[in-house]
């Protein structure tokens, strides 16, 4: 974990003294990084600290309120029928 920022350690402290499944949670935490980047993950452990939310749960509703909203064109690769008068 030596390459990890420090909020990652900080997190996992907290875990541990919280839970007795805390290994298991921050691995759960780890796999975030399969659909989100490093700086996103790390800004959604800021904040779940700050708040004192210290769970897996309160870490993916961070990263999925900070996801931007898809417009359609990008959900269905065209884009929506308009009519003109």
């Amino acid at each position: 974990m030596a390459a990890l920022p420090d909020v990652y350690h900080r997190f996992r402290a907290e875990l541990r003294r919280r839970d007795q499944h805390d290994d298991r949670e921050f691995v759960r935490i780890l796999m975030l990084h399969r659909g989100f980047a490093l700086e996103q993950v790390t800004k959604a452990l800021e904040k779940a600290l700050h708040q004192r939310a210290v769970s897996y749960q309160a870490v993916c509703r961070l990263l999925r309120h900070n996801d931007p909203i898809p417009s359609p064109a990008e959900r269905t690769g065209r884009l929506p029928a308009i009519r003109v008068r």
